[in-house]
Formats: C-alpha cells, structure tokens, sequence
C-alpha cells in the first residue's frame, strides 16, 4: 500500500509541472532519489526564463547552457519556494536588483553566469537571504566590488565561487569556509592569512606566497600561477593536508612548512633538480613531481605511507639504488625503470635501463600490423578472383546456344551421337526425313550465299565449333527447312 501511495504520488509530481503548455517540449519535471523534486530544460533551447503556474513546491530550477540575457524581478514569481537555481553556461547581461525578492526564506543555492559586464551585486544585498549557503558567479566584474561587505551578513553562507570575474584582492570572510577564486586577476605578492577550510588561487598572477596564520586551512590550490617563492613565517598551518602548486616555476621550496599532516603534494610542472625526500613529512600518501629537471634521486630516502609516486618527464641520469625502502605501491611513470621486487626486505630496486615491456610492446604491435596486411592481401586476391569467376560465368549464360555447344561438343551437325541438346534438335529431325529436296532451299540459299550448295552440305562441312555469329543465317535457314517438313 506504501509503495502505491508512492507511485501515484510521484505521478501526481510530473504530471502537475508548473510550465506553461508552450514550455513542456523543451522542459521537463522529475524527482531524484532522495525525493527532491526538479525542473530542468533542455541546452540551447531558451532565450528567457520559461513561465510558470501555480502548482507543488519544486526544489532546484536546471537552466544551465542557454541564451539568457535578462532576469527581471518576475522572472521567478510563481515559482517562489524554490530552493537551488541553477543557470551556469548562460550569457547575462542583466539582473534585476529585485530579483530574490520572493526568495529570501528557501533559497539555498545560485550559480549564475554572466558576459563579464554585470559589476553590481545589488540583487544579493537588496532582500536578507536567510538560508542561502552557496553561492557560485562567473564572469562578472567584481573589480571594484567590496566582497567582505557583500557577503558579512549572509551568515549561512559558507561556499563562495567567484570564477573569473576579475577579483584583485583575497577578501577576509569569517563565516566562509570555502572560497574559489580561479581565474581571477590575483598578483604579485600574497601575504595568507585566512580563516577559509579550502582555497583555490588557480590560475592567477601570483609571484610570490607566503603562509602566515591559516589555522582552519585544509587545502590550498595555487597552481598554475608565475609562482617563485613560498614559504612560511609561522608554523601555523599544521591542518595542511593538499598542496598543489603545480605549473609555476619553482626552483626550491622550505620543506619545514610540510607540516607532519600533508597527505597530497603536487609540484609538477616546475623546475626542481634537486629533491630533498628526507625531508618529505612521513604522513605523505600522494607526491607528483613530473616534469621537472630532476637527474638524480638521493640515497637512503624512507616512505612510509607513500602510495602515489609520479616521476615523469624527467632527464634522469641515474638512480641510487641503496635502501629505498618503499611500505606500499609506487607508480613510477614513463621513466623507463626497472622494478626487482624483493621479497625479502620489500625493498624495491630502480635501475634507468631500458624497459623491456616497452620493446616487447612495439614488436607485438609490429608483428599484429604484418599479420594484419597479410590477411588483408589474402583477401584482396580472393575477391579478385571470385571477380573473375562471375564474370565467367555471366560470359557464358550470354552465349548463343550454338557456340555453348560447340564449344565443349565436336560432334558435326549428323554425328550419329548428339550430345548437345542443339544437335539432338537436328538429329531428330533427319529422322523424320532421310532425304531432303534440295530445291526447298535452292531460292532461299540462293539469296543469301554465292555457293548454291545444298544447306546440309554447306553446315556439314564446317566444324560446328567453328560456326561464328557471321554464319548464324546459314543456321536460321536449316532450321526454317525442318519446321516446314514437320
């Protein structure tokens, strides 16, 4: 009985989409699996936001990937208590400052995406948003936005994306605790000290960083940036557990600011010659350092817990060998390494000679291209030859049938034995006359041929194999002949 109250209250929920009849081809009502109902439309298919009608509360509004330009102050009246609206990938220009008006006591999350020329905030400070906890705007014009006034009071509110909308400061939230600002026009020096759980700076300006307070700081993206520097003036950031300042250009790093927590570091993409593993903290499980400049790999370096360990593209000279003890797997990449596992001492020896699994990889592969053309001439010579067959065979049914029986029969026209069925034709019918008036045909052969002999004797005396499409008359008037005897 639970179940069918179920099913028909599902059924009830799309049947009872609040969108205008002009909208339901474009658009369409479900509900996820944990009961939330949504409204989602389909990409590229709108211009303006779809009207609604008064029906059951839905949750989050999916319009990502559209045309939209304008959101006015009515754009979301009928559909109030919605709780996440979602229009990433569309092109606004304009929002109205009233917008949320009706919003305030359900909305939970916005993400909205501009033309990088919306530069007021307006309709986020023009009504309280009680329960708004993220927040996630592309391409605006923040430059001369204060942040920290914007958002102080919004005190639910712990996620912040501000995706290229060209932020020149790192504001101070105190209730944030995840702040995105990728792509931004962040540079020179940054003096961190922040009270944020997660920060991504990626893809910024940033030369140089220095940590100094960051107490509450779990993870910390500064990649992709024109990093030469970083290091800390406090030992402060011992909640440090992923550090990624991959794609800059460092050359050294003070190794005292991995705090004994770090557990993911990526410094790919550098250019270090030298790395100091002793100094890596023993709690690290994940440790990226392709595509440096590293020639050597120190001796007598421990990983305790290390599971993860890339060392790409690098212009390795040699390795050393001695005691490297390694607890868990390591994946070396494209280095050309050798692994002897031992058993004994699970100890893992690295040589730089060639690797063999490469080589027997290529010759495999060359061997399976030559079996591979080898077939392929197998079968091109079959098709030509089943070709030829067909055309043989359509050769011979487009024959007469006196040059099919000639060609395989050399029985003369009066052999006692016709095999041809042809010949058995005429064979009968020297039986029914044994002698036959010459002068049937003497006007008839006298028209067609100089020489008046008799027709018999004229086809006798030629090779019926021989007999071509020129003498083909000859034979029409013999034939003519028996069926005026019969």
């Amino acid at each position: 009985m639970l179940f069918l109250f179920i099913f028909l209250f599902l059924i009830h929920q799309i049947k009872s989409c609040p969108l205008t009849d002009e909208y339901l081809s474009r658009c369409h009502c479900g509900i996820l699996t944990n009961g939330e109902s949504y409204i989602k439309c389909e990409e590229n298919s709108l211009d303006h936001i779809p009207k609604f009608k008064r029906s059951y509360s839905y949750d989050e509004l999916i319009l990502i990937n559209n045309n939209i330009e304008n959101l006015t102050s009515s754009s979301f009246d009928n559909i109030k208590t919605i709780k996440r609206i979602n229009l990433y990938g569309n092109n606004l220009s304009y929002i109205d400052e009233n917008l949320l008006r009706l919003l305030g006591n359900y909305l939970e999350e916005l993400i909205l995406t501009g033309n990088n020329h919306i530069n007021s905030l307006e309709f986020l400070t023009r009504y309280p948003l009680k329960k708004l906890r993220l927040i996630k705007l592309n391409q605006f014009n923040l430059t001369n936005i204060n942040l920290e006034k914007i958002f102080h009071n919004m005190t639910n509110l712990e996620i912040i994306y501000l995706n290229s909308c060209q932020v020149k400061h790192i504001p101070n939230i105190n209730h944030i605790k995840q702040l995105n600002l990728e792509s931004n026009f962040l540079s020179q020096t940054i003096f961190l000290s922040t009270t944020y759980y997660y920060l991504n700076l990626a893809n910024n300006y940033i030369t140089s960083i220095i940590l100094q307070n960051n107490k509450n700081l779990i993870s910390l993206n500064i990649s992709k940036n024109n990093l030469n520097e970083f290091y800390s003036l406090t030992i402060s950031n011992k909640n440090l557990t992923i550090l990624d300042l991959s794609y800059n250009y460092l050359t050294s790093i003070d190794w005292t600011i991995l705090n004994d927590n770090l557990i993911y570091l990526n410094l790919s993409s550098n250019f270090f010659t030298n790395i100091i593993f002793t100094s890596f903290p023993k709690s690290l499980l994940s440790l990226d350092l392709n595509s440096n400049q590293l020639k050597t790999i120190e001796k007598n370096y421990f990983f305790q817990q290390l599971i993860y360990l890339n060392l790409d593209l690098n212009p390795f000279d040699y390795i050393f060998t001695q005691n490297p003890i390694i607890n868990n797997q390591i994946k070396f990449q494209d280095n050309d390494f050798i692994f002897n596992n031992n058993n004994n001492n699970n100890n893992i020896d690295i040589d730089t000679k060639t690797n063999d699994f490469n080589d027997k990889y290529l010759y495999l592969l060359l061997i399976g291209s030559c079996i591979g053309a080898l077939l392929t001439f197998i079968l091109l010579i079959t098709c030509c030859y089943l070709c030829y067959q067909i055309y043989q065979y359509k050769h011979i049914n487009q024959q007469p049938i006196y040059e099919k029986c000639s060609q395989h029969n050399h029985y003369p026209i009066y052999h006692s034995h016709p095999t041809c069925s042809h010949h058995q034709v005429i064979y009968n019918s020297e039986n029914i006359s044994n002698s036959t008036d010459s002068s049937h045909m003497d006007t008839s052969s006298s028209t067609t041929t100089n020489n008046p002999k008799h027709i018999y004797q004229t086809i006798d005396s030629q090779e019926y194999r021989s007999l071509q499409r020129q003498h083909q008359h000859l034979f029409e008037l013999w034939n003519e002949s028996v069926k005026q005897k019969r």
